[in-house]
């Protein structure tokens, strides 16, 4: 009973304590956020939409669009709960699945929320366990059979941990410039072939990757300039 009790109570403080350092650790960096308009227009057109990044730069954009009431899916795995609460705490909704459990289920979920006006679904489309950089297709299938567009999403930061996970996995360090950016929303239509929509989806969230990445260094170049 002892054992039991002091599991829930870790489970419980786990998160938030999460939260707090995650809170405090974006806090310390400046940040930039660059050409939300690529939402913010959907939204005001009472449409909804999908925002699709990589799995291993998913905290800068959890901390920097806090409070928005945006949905999150989140893996039934422990790590996946463990998001969920944080997420929860920086004022996301969640939804818990993923491809590998529980898909259909959650693939429901998805359709249901966009059929809904002014909804914004957050997907890391070679989430939870890889290959990294390789989209999946439920999220290009979900974007087909809705109509809802897929706003290319990605984070920068000029310093970060980079840990040794499936897919490199980055943590922004303290006191540093960090950046969230949006690309151009893609639409699919369900004749589309899947591999040309994976791919064309691919090139767009790495080719904000890479320009967000050039963009940090520059800035926090200008930065140290002054």
């Amino acid at each position: 009973m002892l054992k039991s009790t002091k599991k829930k109570i870790i489970k419980s403080i786990g998160p938030i304590s999460a939260y707090w350092i995650l809170n405090k650790l974006h806090k310390s960096n400046q940040a930039e956020i660059i050409d939300k308009e690529h939402i913010d227009n959907i939204i005001k057109q009472g449409k909804s939409c999908l925002i699709a990044s990589w799995h291993n730069r998913t905290l800068i954009g959890v901390y920097l669009l806090k409070d928005l009431n945006y949905i999150n899916i989140c893996s039934p795995h422990t790590d996946g709960e463990l998001m969920a609460k944080i997420t929860q705490h920086f004022g996301w909704r969640t939804i818990i699945g993923s491809s590998n459990h529980n898909a259909s289920h959650t693939f429901r979920e998805i359709l249901k929320h966009l059929k809904q006006p002014k909804q914004v679904i957050c997907l890391t489309p070679d989430g939870p366990k890889g290959p990294a950089k390789q989209p999946k297709p439920g999220i290009i299938r979900a974007a087909q059979i809705s109509g809802c567009p897929i706003i290319p999403t990605s984070t920068a930061a000029s310093n970060k941990w980079t840990f040794n996970t499936w897919d490199k996995y980055q943590l922004s360090k303290p006191w540093g410039k960090i950046i969230l950016g949006f690309g151009k929303p893609i639409y699919f239509n369900r004749k589309q072939y899947l591999q040309t929509c994976s791919q064309q989806l691919t090139e767009a969230i790495n080719k904000l990757y890479k320009k967000l990445d050039k963009l940090v260094n520059i800035n926090t170049a200008e930065i140290a300039q002054t």
